[in-house]
């Protein structure tokens, strides 16, 4: 909860989580019928972006030697 708050009292739009494969990630939410934009590369990474309940954006990313779609 501290970190959350202190995000707010930034003003800091979200955060970024490494993970392993945010394509697999993407899958599994999205499964449960969790909303989350579709993956894409982008600056060497794939990335998935979701917006959590209170309106802050979460990217799950992880590097890729995939060209950037974005």
């Amino acid at each position: 909860m501290a970190l959350m708050t202190a995000l707010r009292l930034r003003s800091c739009p979200g955060m970024y989580v490494f993970c392993n494969d945010p394509v697999a990630f993407y899958e599994q939410v999205t499964a449960r019928g969790i909303e989350a934009n579709e993956p894409f590369v982008g600056n060497g990474t794939h990335v998935v972006q979701m917006t959590d309940p209170d309106g802050y954006q979460i990217a799950f990313e992880n590097p890729t030697d995939e060209p950037d779609t974005e």
